[in-house]
Parts: structure tokens; sequence; C-alpha cells
């Protein structure tokens, strides 16, 4: 994967638990207690996940827990989130065809069926989130050709009426709608000047667009979480500073995203305020991260 431009080099890399193999890791916020582990494990037990749960996202599913998992990736390799137990599991490495194309992930969208999509510096692709093989829907026009760093599929209404548009954006600050059956890319706006993506961009039907970004100039050394809306320009709205930095992956469940850092962080933000608490150090680096659109907005 190609660094974001304007992040230093050096970051402290955390060993990840557990990846000789697929045995899952419990991770809970370091300040909060559990307030039912005994329930919580046997849903974790009527669950499973020796291998993650078919994701199937109807509308109506968005607020039932199991329905809904945040995928997070670092360059190579899938990861599952159940954001009720925070329990992280490995799926495995990508399994790319032979086609000729850059192979390190940049980042990944989940639409309102659960289908996932991923991009790399120069090609798009469908994720199976079984067994995290790629197919290749289509390299990116070298014409206009640019690091798409953030992705995430629009719900409908938010830039089409009638249907979902898959959203990229670069580290200029820059943002583009992908056609993800031809690859063709067209800008429908920027960040403010000053400011560039960060990491990633999540949005949930019924809550908001977020993104993760970081001012191209100046001091500030944390990344910030802001929403943007859609009209005859981009707007962006402050909400916070996370507290941490190189946020590359963004999810979301019941009114809390979660952030995916470089340094292989999994962070809860609090939608409200953007502040940032660190729940584990599950992977030795993150790249990229999303969610259904439909995922709940509900109260946690």
């Amino acid at each position: 994967m190609t660094p974001r431009a304007f992040f230093p080099a050096a970051l402290t890399l955390a060993a990840l638990a557990g990846c000789g193999d697929d045995t899952p890791v419990r991770f809970t916020e370091q300040d909060a207690a559990m307030s039912d582990v005994a329930a919580v494990d046997a849903d974790d037990a009527a669950m499973g996940f020796e291998a993650p749960p078919p994701l199937d996202v109807r509308p109506a599913d968005g607020d039932t827990p199991g329905t809904v998992l945040v995928y997070a990736h670092s360059d190579d390799t899938l990861y599952t989130v159940d954001p009720t137990t925070r329990m992280v599991q490995r799926i495995g490495m990508f399994q790319f065809p032979t086609d000729g194309n850059m192979h390190s992930m940049t980042d990944l969208a989940v639409d309102a069926m659960g289908r996932i999509t991923g991009v790399t510096e120069d090609a798009l692709y469908t994720i199976d989130p079984l067994s995290a093989r790629c197919t290749l829907i289509r390299a990116l026009p070298v014409a206009d050709r640019r690091v798409f760093v953030g992705l995430t599929w629009l719900p409908a209404g938010v830039l089409d009426a009638g249907a979902e548009v898959l959203l990229g954006g670069a580290t200029d600050g820059s943002l583009w709608r992908i056609n993800a059956t031809t690859g063709q890319t067209a800008r429908v706006g920027a960040l403010p000047t000053g400011w560039g993506i960060s990491g990633d961009l999540v949005s949930i039907r019924g809550a908001a667009t977020y993104a993760t970004v970081r001012r191209t100039t100046g001091t500030s050394t944390t990344d910030t979480l802001v929403t943007l809306t859609f009209g005859s320009s981009v707007q962006m709205r402050t909400i916070g500073e996370v507290g941490f930095r190189s946020l590359y992956g963004l999810g979301y469940w019941r009114q809390t995203l979660y952030g995916f850092t470089r340094a292989g962080e999994l962070i809860s933000i609090a939608a409200s305020t953007g502040r940032g608490t660190r729940v584990s150090m599950p992977a030795m680096q993150f790249s990229g991260a999303g969610v259904t659109t439909v995922a709940s907005i509900a109260p946690p």
C-alpha cells in the first residue's frame, strides 16, 4: 500500500495475537467491564466463529446482533469485528487473481446487502467475506488514476436519489464517484483547503457520512472526525479530535464508530464527540475498514 503522503513513516507495530492460526481472541474496552460475561460467552458459542457467519443484511436486520460485522484489513489480510463483543477474527490473506495489478488493498466498502468492494492502487475487486478471495471488477483507468485511501458506499439518497454510490477519497482531500462496473471516476468535490483524508470514510443510512481527516499543514498530531454532506459542494462539519493518528479504517454500529490505525490499534470512537478509546491492538497494522450502509443507528 502506498503510505498516506503527509504522515511520518516511523510507526510502532504490535504483534498479532493468534496470527499463527485462526483462533479468535476477545478484546474489550480498557475502561469498561463486561456487564454480562456469561450471556456474551453463550452468544459466542452459539455463533462459533470457527468461520464468520455469512452476512445477509436486509434493512430490518441492521439492529439485530450477529447480522452485522465490521470488516477491517491490513495490506494483505482480511479481519472481522463483531461490534457486540469487539471480538476480532482473522479471516485470511487476500487471494488475488493473476491479473498484473498491484495487490495491496488500500480500503474496502460494504453495501446494503453486505457485498464487499475493495480497492488497490490500480484496480477494483469484489471480496468474499468467508474466504478473502478477490475477483477483479475492473482496473482503474490509467488516465485519471489516483490512490483511493478511503472508500465507502453512500446510501441511496445521499448522492443519488435511487441508488447507492461508491465514493473514494484521496489523500489530497478530493472525493470521487466510482462506477463499480467500469472503474470510471468523476470528481464530486473536495474537503476544505488545508485538509486531507487521513484514512477512511464510512456512510450510514439515517446517521451521516463520517471521515477521518488531518490537516495538511500545521502541527496537529492526531486525526479529526468529521461529517460530510453533499450538494452543490461538499460541506465538512468537525465533530472533534480523536486523540489517535493514522486512522486508516472506519466502521460503525449503534452510534459508535470503530477506528483502525496503521499501528494495529482498534479504537472505539464516540459519534457525538469524536473522542477515541483504545480497545485493543489485535494486528500488526490496519489499512482500511468498512461496514454495511444499513448498520444500526439505535442507541448502544
